[in-house]
């Protein structure tokens, strides 16, 4: 995970660095479910929070993005744009985040040159405070990039939080490892991986190396 940035500052002594809103671009509708359950699972230790300042601000912004050529006109991407609205409105409108109650699933589909000025564009205009990106494991050329085109990009300049996931057989895990380096992003890390686990039951082992 790569926790970049925060507007609001370090919260107080007690108060969770759950996200409220987390936006997770969808660029296979195959891992949906997926994605929403550990988006659901990252915050479910917002509980802590002020419930009266921050009810009903919970909520996952699904975004799905129609990459147009720059030799295209935008236009050429609204029948594409049309059938992701149609796909997304299969996904639930809500999820269970346990204790922090059920958390309300917004779709946006959006037409744009490149699918990360999409991403950062969807993350300000929905404030979201944690952007949940599916990474394979690799990078398809890796000499020319650390993670790949669209995650190298987007955390170049990060509108917010970033957190990497790969999906495949998390919810067969059984147990947490967790590699820390100290700072605010270390203590951001210990919280979600401590939710992760409450989610799923699972023991946590935190790394740090001295």
């Amino acid at each position: 995970m790569s926790a970049m940035k925060r507007e609001s500052g370090t919260p107080p002594e007690g108060v969770s660095l759950a996200p409220l809103v987390v936006l997770v671009p969808l660029l296979n509708l195959g891992l949906a479910d997926d994605m929403l359950g550990l988006a659901a699972g990252i915050m479910r230790r917002a509980e802590t929070r002020d419930q009266d300042a921050f009810v009903g601000a919970r909520r996952i912004v699904v975004l799905s993005v129609v990459e147009v050529p720059p030799d295209q006109p935008l236009a050429m991407g609204l029948d594409m744009a049309r059938s992701y609205r149609a796909l997304l409105d299969f996904l639930p409108s809500e999820v269970d985040a346990g204790l922090a109650g059920r958390v309300r699933v917004d779709r946006v589909v959006k037409v744009a040159r490149e699918v990360t000025s999409a991403m950062r564009q969807a993350a300000e205009e929905s404030q979201a405070d944690m952007v949940l990106l599916y990474w394979k494991g690799y990078a398809r050329e890796p000499k020319r990039y650390l993670y790949g085109r669209v995650a190298d990009a987007l955390l170049e300049n990060p509108p917010c939080s970033v957190m990497l996931t790969r999906m495949e057989g998390w919810k067969e895990s059984r147990r947490v490892l967790l590699p820390v380096r100290g700072g605010p992003s270390a203590e951001q890390a210990l919280d979600l991986g401590v939710a992760l686990a409450e989610q799923r039951f699972l023991s946590v082992t935190v790394l740090h190396d001295v």
